[in-house]
């Protein structure tokens, strides 16, 4: 988890000595979360809430366990907001069924992704041996972002039976309060209940100073203040505050007036010694004598400290042994701006001190930055900037670069390089191309040779995502010649295999794979995961590559895997890719299966995400199941066209749509191949590459076919012909002489269609890829099979071949009749998107009654199914539908209902 989160933020502060039990709130507070799911406690700032929820945290309740959480402004973003939630968490005795680190790294907005971490956290506080678990979220108003507190409203709509969850915010979030309301699962605690009365004010006052004002003050301070806690404190507080006569001072005070009240009341009452000590120390988000120290260059630190805690100076204790302690924001937030009185000299150099006595990474960059002291900065960025990106602190990376001067992130290409990867963890390769060029260029001349292969390896892929191809070819080339750690040799030998097949010599994929896989073998615990991100499906069907691909599996599945990893799910669908062109049908939908469950457990591994969903859905149209394949499909390339990634939308858009129009030709459906044919028909778009010349053609000349323009769809299919012979990819499109062989038969001319097959036999016998001819119309195999000559040197490979096709057909028919495990994933409703899990017939059931607006406690009572158990399934159907709330999940229900 992430190491630069200060573990005080999970502490419960300490009870003031001199605070007020209120125990009819706090059992009416108490109360609430055993009825509600989710109880709010919202009121203005200095209200009591943080008090009243720290009675409830540190009450000792027998079988519950509290979790306290102090948000900050650094957990204002979906990844380190879930980050600090897991981490909250893992104290608890609790069964996580992966990795929590790689759960959370693989975060890097507010998608499926994020939703994957809210399930292993909901599946993980399933398993605690506690009867209950409160949770507290302090200062939840910090939570403005809109992604961030999407993932809230989700945890919400997943949250077990047993888990209560406690909010404190100074506004009313932006949740969906309302439709918690509704189904009375939300309980509230405003601003009302937690104003002082009388009795409250004499109690503080007898616990505080061992006797009771006179009631007259009592008075005067709950009308000045309106009862407002903090309020009545500095006036209870203050020597001479009872006589002055000002108007009534209540919960909604301008900013300006709070302060004039509190710098009257409370600052200069102060020793100038002390006010000093607290204005300068007002800079640290926590104080402890050697902070402070630090800060003021105090010796006596440890005693002003307690000097300050005596006079109830707004501090809560955080943690005892040090000791730790924080000032309440609001009173932070006018010692911050009483010190921007002073020359900006003077806070700069707090920060300076504070930045040099900090431990915590992100505190100390924050310090520097602050204090204009842009190198530290930088230095300390560059230092902890790989360790926060693999924790998803990609967006607080790029805030901290983008506080520096231009001119200092200019002259240091380690700068350059954490950009680069914050560009890439989004897919933005204009982005990388920026920042990576430099970053290399810079490293080298450094001498910083692996922070130099870094970036190489990742202009080299961006370049070739764009359709930089020769631009590719030569910096790969460039970087082999460098004497290269068998982990980097392993992935620019990655890059070289792209590269060839980008440029047309196909021939070469299989070969550079092989010495990939050759230095992976070295050490594949460290290498396979290096080598994963950029190995994917593209490759399939050529020369060598099935035989790659299950050996990259193979060295994978040698590596202990005590936990699941995001990056295993990447061997597993080349493994399934692999038995697909091998006709492994029961091999190729049980390892899509695996694969499934990976990208679910993570929500989206994206660098794999494509491949599976083009995987399945050729094993939908392998097995005659066309509409189904479809509308994978049609999510797939939706999903592309609103995508982040503006460089793979334009360089991949057609390829991915010749996939569609491969399906609507395995389907013999000539009116929708013929428009498909028209939406790919044109030139080569600028940096489009050149295998979609080949995919165009290919397609024309089949719509062509299935027109009866025999004509034209021959002069086509013979042109994508000659472009197939140096840019096939049999992944992508159809191999084009299967068609112009099925336009030989239409002119009856079986000699010539023969002769058109022979060439495509002869490859798979070479390649072992008899799961090619799955991907053509079965009816024209069949076809083209059965004009084999008796004595013809391929008589005995094509009797195989039909006996295998015979077996792929014969397994389909009875999975559909019969479905098993070994059924390949159907395509949920296009708007579901590609890669969704099969709802169960219960919570299809839940759905329903979902979708006619009944609650929790209605569903429960309507199936006599326990509170937590509809729960859980509304839980589960909101993973697999990869929806944020139920409204998203009943409005789905309609739309496919209807």
């Amino acid at each position: 988890m992430p190491t630069a989160v200060a573990l005080t933020k999970f502490r419960v502060p300490r009870p003031r000595r001199d605070f007020v039990r209120r125990d009819a709130l706090l059992a009416h507070l108490r109360q609430l979360t055993l009825d509600k799911p989710v109880t709010l406690i919202c009121a203005p700032a200095g209200s009591g809430k943080t008090t009243l929820m720290v009675q409830l945290a540190a009450a000792d309740a027998p079988g519950e366990l509290a979790v306290w959480v102090a948000l900050d402004d650094s957990d204002n973003h979906p990844a380190r907001l879930l980050a600090t939630l897991v981490q909250s968490l893992l104290p608890l005795d609790m069964a996580w069924e992966m990795d929590p680190r790689a759960l959370v790294a693989n975060v890097t907005g507010s998608g499926p992704e994020a939703r994957a971490v809210l399930a292993g956290i909901v599946n993980a506080l399933c398993t605690v041996p506690a009867q209950r678990v409160v949770w507290l979220l302090d200062d939840l108003h910090r939570i403005t972002d809109s992604n961030a507190v999407s993932l809230l409203d989700s945890l919400i709509e997943r949250l077990p039976e047993h888990v209560a969850l406690v909010l404190g915010s100074r506004t009313e979030p932006a949740l969906s309060l309302a439709r918690l309301r509704a189904h009375g699962e939300l309980g509230e605690i405003d601003a009302s209940p937690l104003r002082f009365d009388e009795p409250t004010v004499i109690a503080l006052a007898q616990h505080r100073w061992g006797s009771a004002p006179a009631l007259e003050i009592v008075r005067d301070a709950l009308a000045r203040t309106g009862g407002w806690a903090v309020g009545v404190n500095l006036l209870l507080a203050s020597s001479t505050g009872m006589g002055i006569v000002r108007p009534a001072l209540q919960h909604e005070v301008p900013r300006r007036a709070l302060f004039d009240f509190l710098a009257q009341e409370v600052l200069d009452e102060l020793p100038p010694a002390l006010r000093d000590f607290a204005i300068d120390c007002a800079v640290l988000p926590e104080l402890n004598p050697a902070r402070c120290q630090a800060v003021t260059l105090r010796g006596d630190s440890d005693d002003v400290l307690d000097a300050l805690l005596r006079r109830h100076l707004f501090l809560s204790v955080v943690e005892d042994s040090q000791p730790v302690l924080r000032f309440h924001d609001l009173f932070r937030d006018f010692l911050l701006a009483q010190l921007a009185r002073k020359p900006a000299a003077h806070a700069q150099l707090l920060h300076e001190r504070a930045a040099a006595a900090e431990d915590l990474p992100e505190r100390a960059i924050s310090h520097w930055l602050d204090a204009g002291r842009w190198t530290a900065a930088a230095d300390l960025i560059v230092r902890h900037g790989l360790r926060l990106a693999s924790e998803g602190a990609y967006a607080t990376l790029e805030r901290w670069i983008e506080r520096l001067p231009v001119d200092v992130v200019a002259a240091d290409p380690r700068l350059a390089l954490l950009r680069t990867e914050c560009a890439w963890s989004r897919w933005d390769w204009e982005q990388v191309l920026l920042h990576a060029a430099p970053a290399a260029e810079g490293l080298e001349q450094s001498g910083d040779l692996p922070g130099q292969l870094r970036a190489q390896l990742l202009l080299s892929a961006s370049l070739g995502a764009l359709g930089h191809l020769e631009e590719r070819a030569a910096l790969t080339e460039r970087s082999l010649r460098l004497d290269l750690p068998a982990s980097d040799a392993a992935q620019f030998h990655l890059q070289r295999a792209w590269s060839d097949f980008s440029l047309g010599h196909s021939g070469q994929v299989g070969q550079h794979l092989a010495t990939m896989n050759a230095l992976v073998a070295e050490d594949p615990a460290r290498y396979a995961p290096q080598v994963a991100p950029t190995l994917n499906c593209h490759f399939g069907g050529l020369p060598g590559v099935t035989e790659a691909y299950l050996q990259f599996a193979a060295l994978c599945d040698s590596v202990p895997k005590p936990a699941a990893m995001p990056w295993h799910s990447t061997p597993v669908v080349l493994g399934a890719w692999a038995a697909l062109w091998q006709a492994r049908r029961a091999g190729a939908t049980q390892a899509l299966q695996r694969a499934e469950e990976i990208q679910h457990r993570f929500g989206k591994v994206r660098y794999v995400l494509l491949d599976a969903t083009h995987l399945q859905a050729l094993l939908l149209a392998a097995t005659g199941e066309f509409d189904a394949a479809l509308q994978v499909l049609e999510a797939l390339l939706t999903d592309l066209a609103s995508g982040d990634a503006e460089g793979l939308r334009r360089v991949w858009q057609r390829p991915y749509r010749s996939v569609l129009a491969r399906t609507l030709w395995m389907a013999q459906d000539g009116p929708g191949l013929a428009a498909q044919a028209a939406w790919l028909e044109g030139p080569l778009r600028h940096r489009e590459w050149p295998l979609t010349a080949g995919a165009v053609e290919s397609v024309r000349g089949q719509a062509a076919l299935l027109a009866g323009a025999l004509d034209a769809a021959q002069d086509a299919l013979a042109s994508a012909v000659a472009q197939h012979a140096r840019y096939p990819a049999p992944a992508f499109y159809a191999d084009p002489r299967v068609a112009l062989a099925g336009v030989h038969l239409r002119r009856h001319d079986t000699a010539r269609a023969w002769a058109a097959a022979v060439p495509v036999l002869q490859e798979i016998a070479r390649d072992g890829t008899p799961g090619r001819l799955l991907l053509e119309p079965a009816a024209l195999v069949d076809s083209l099979l059965a004009l084999c000559p008796a004595k013809a040197p391929q008589a005995a490979q094509v009797a195989g071949l039909q006996q295998t096709l015979a077996a792929w057909r014969s397994a389909a028919a009875h999975a559909t009749a019969h479905p098993t495990a070994d059924t390949p994933p159907r395509a949920a409703p296009a708007p579901l998107g590609p890669s969704r899990l099969p709802l169960t017939e219960r919570e299809r059931e839940v759905l329903e009654l979902v979708a006619q607006g009944l609650s929790n406690k209605l569903l429960a009572r309507q199936l006599s199914l326990s509170a937590h158990t509809v729960k859980r399934h509304l839980a589960n159907i909101l993973d697999k539908l990869d929806c944020d709330n139920r409204v998203q999940a009943a409005a789905l229900w309609r739309r496919d209902t209807d």
